[in-house]
């Protein structure tokens, strides 16, 4: 086989693994059915491939979400409403 061929095929198998990898990084709707939840449980509203606190748990822990407990999120403090003088009389 002559080299121009050779760099033909792995240029080509080189493209067709770019086209595919993707497909191995992005969310997997089985994933989905198995927890029977919908993408946005695990994934940010921007979309996959980001992933929100559930599904980093979810892929750390065996791809199970058993025993995950949320962090609680912090609420802000109100600020105190400042009467004027009048409102005292």
């Amino acid at each position: 086989m002559n080299k121009k061929r050779f760099d033909q095929i792995i240029l080509l198998i080189a493209l067709v693994l770019l086209l595919f990898s993707p497909s191995l990084t992005f969310a997997r709707p089985e994933y989905a059915v198995k927890e029977s939840r919908n993408c946005p449980f695990c994934h940010t509203r921007d979309g996959p491939p980001q992933l929100n606190e559930i599904g980093v748990y979810y892929v750390t822990h065996n791809h199970s979400v058993e025993g995950y407990v949320p962090t609680p999120k912090a609420t802000p403090t109100p600020e105190p409403i400042k009467k004027s003088r009048s409102e005292f009389t």
